[in-house]
C-alpha cells in the first residue's frame, strides 16, 4: 500500500498566490491581458454599485447614486437622469453629477427637445462622437457646444421612465461603444431599483395622504362629540326646567286625579332627561349603558311614589342600546313600573317589582316589567284600555319594531320584544 505524500496546506496556498501574481502580471504586459483585466474590474464595479442602488429605497438617493456611479463608470464630465413624467410628454432632471450639477438638477423640457428627449421618445440609444454632425434643431444648454455624448434608456417593467446622458469625455476625446455597452449594462442593472424606489415613494406618500385624512376625520369626530355632549347637555337641562315648572304646577293643583296627571308627565321628562345626562357623561354617544341607567331611572320611579312597602329587583345583562332605542324603553319602564306601583299592591300590600333586559333568542331582546300584585284584570283588553300609559307603551313598542304581551300568573307580567337586527341594540 503507497503512502501519500505529506501536503502543507499553508505552503500550497502561498505558492499558488505567487503563482496568481506571475500570471497576472505577465497578462498585464499584453493588450489582450490589459483588456481582460480593465473589464474584470468593470464588472466587479458594476455589480458592486448595483448591490448598493438595490438595498436603497428612497428615491433621491438613488437617483443621486445612479448619476454619481454611472458618472465614474465612463468617466464623462457631467451624468444627467432625465425621468419622464406622467403625461410623458416632458422630462426634468431629476439627477445630475459634475460641475454644473445644482444648475441642471430639476430643470425640465418637452421630449420634443435635445438629444435626451430623441432617446427618450424613440426608446433608443445614442452614441455622439466628436466627428459625428448633431441633426437635432434644438438642443438643451447642457448638450449644446458637447463634443461627445452616450445616452442610454432606462426601462420599467412595462415601458420607459428615464434615462442615462454622459456628456463629455473625462480628459478629452470623445465616448466609444464600450462605453455605451458599459452605461446600457449599468441602465439595465439599475432601473428595477429606480422603479421600486419610485413605488416605494408612492406607497409613502399614500400612507401620508390616509394618515393625514385619519387625523382630519379624527379631529372632525372629536368636535362632533363636543357638539354632540354639549347638544345632551343643553337638552337635559331644558328637560330639567320642563321638569320642574311640572313639579311646581302639580303642587298648587288641589285634584288629585289631575295633579297625577302632571306628575306622570314629570316623571315621562324625568326619564327622557335621565338618558341624556347619561349620554352627556359617556364616551359613548350613540349608545347607552341600559342597565346602569335603569337603576337610576327605578331608584327615581321608587323615590317619586315612596312606596317602602315595595322592593325592586333589576335582573338583566349589561346591556348597551342605541339611543333611539333606549329612550323609547326608558319611557316604557317608567310607565309600567308606574303602573304597578298605581295598582298592583292596592292597600298598602307589600310586594316586589323587577324588571330586567335580556336576549331571548339569537337577534332579539326581551324588555320586562313583572309584579307578584293583584294581577292586571282579566276582562280587560291591555292593548285596548283607555290609561294613555298602556297607550303609549303600544305606540312606542311599534316605534322600536316590537311586540307587546301580557302575563297574567302570579301578579303582570309585561314584556316588549324587539329585535337586534335594526342596529337596535348590543351586549357589551
Amino acid at each position: 500500500m503507497k503512502t501519500r505524500p505529506y501536503v502543507n496546506n499553508q505552503e500550497s496556498l502561498d505558492r499558488l498566490i505567487d503563482e496568481n501574481s506571475i500570471l497576472r502580471s505577465a497578462l498585464e504586459k499584453t493588450g489582450q491581458g490589459k483588456e481582460l483585466v480593465q473589464q474584470r474590474e468593470e464588472f466587479s464595479l458594476l455589480l458592486a454599485v448595483s448591490k448598493l442602488i438595490v438595498s436603497e429605497l428612497n428615491l433621491d438617493r438613488v437617483l443621486q447614486l445612479v448619476a454619481d456611479k454611472a458618472r465614474d463608470l465612463v468617466q464623462a464630465d457631467m451624468l444627467l437622469v432625465p425621468m419622464l413624467n406622467e403625461e410623458r410628454d416632458r422630462y426634468v432632471y431629476v439627477a445630475a453629477s459634475g460641475n454644473d450639477a445644482e444648475t441642471v438638477r430639476n430643470t425640465g423640457f418637452p421630449v420634443t427637445v435635445g438629444m435626451c428627449g430623441w432617446v427618450l421618445r424613440n426608446e433608443r440609444s445614442l452614441l455622439f462622437g466628436e466627428s459625428s454632425t448633431c441633426w437635432l434643431d434644438e438642443m438643451t444648454a447642457w448638450e449644446n457646444g458637447q463634443q461627445s455624448a452616450v445616452l442610454v434608456p432606462l426601462f420599467g417593467r412595462k415601458q420607459i421612465i428615464g434615462g442615462l446622458s454622459a456628456l463629455g469625455k473625462t480628459g478629452g476625446g470623445g465616448f466609444s461603444q464600450h462605453d455605451l455597452d458599459l452605461l446600457t449594462m449599468f441602465a439595465n442593472q439599475v432601473s428595477a431599483a429606480i422603479e421600486n424606489a419610485i413605488l416605494f415613494q408612492q406607497v409613502e406618500k399614500e400612507v401620508d395622504e390616509r394618515r393625514r385624512a385619519e387625523e382630519r376625520i379624527r379631529g372632525s369626530l372629536r368636535e362632533k362629540e363636543v357638539l354632540l355632549k354639549e347638544i345632551h347637555h343643553r337638552v337635559k337641562n331644558n328637560m330639567q326646567v320642563i321638569y320642574s315648572l311640572l313639579n311646581l304646577q302639580a303642587k298648587r293643583i288641589a285634584d288629585r286625579t289631575v295633579r297625577a296627571m302632571f306628575e306622570e308627565s314629570r316623571n315621562r321628562v324625568s326619564s327622557m332627561a335621565l338618558i341624556h345626562e347619561k349620554l352627556y357623561r359617556s364616551e359613548d354617544l350613540a349608545h347607552i349603558d341600559f342597565k346602569e341607567y335603569l337603576q337610576s331611572l327605578v331608584a327615581g320611579i321608587a323615590d317619586t311614589y315612596k312606596r317602602q312597602d315595595i322592593v325592586f329587583s333589576l335582573d338583566m345583562e349589561q346591556v348597551s342600546l342605541d339611543v333611539n332605542v333606549g329612550i323609547p324603553c326608558g319611557l316604557i319602564v317608567n310607565e309600567l313600573v308606574s303602573n304597578s306601583l298605581k295598582h298592583a299592591f292596592p292597600g298598602g300590600r307589600k310586594g316586589t317589582i323587577s324588571v330586567g333586559v335580556n336576549r331571548s333568542r339569537e337577534g332579539f331582546y326581551v324588555l320586562t316589567v313583572a309584579d307578584n300584585g293583584v294581577g292586571f284584570p282579566p276582562e280587560v283588553d291591555f292593548r285596548k284600555v283607555q290609561s294613555l300609559g298602556l297607550q303609549l307603551v303600544n305606540v312606542l313598542a311599534g316605534q322600536i319594531n316590537g311586540t307587546f304581551d301580557l302575563s297574567n300568573v302570579d301578579g303582570a307580567r309585561f314584556s316588549i320584544v324587539f329585535p337586534e337586527s335594526q342596529n337596535v341594540g348590543k351586549i357589551l
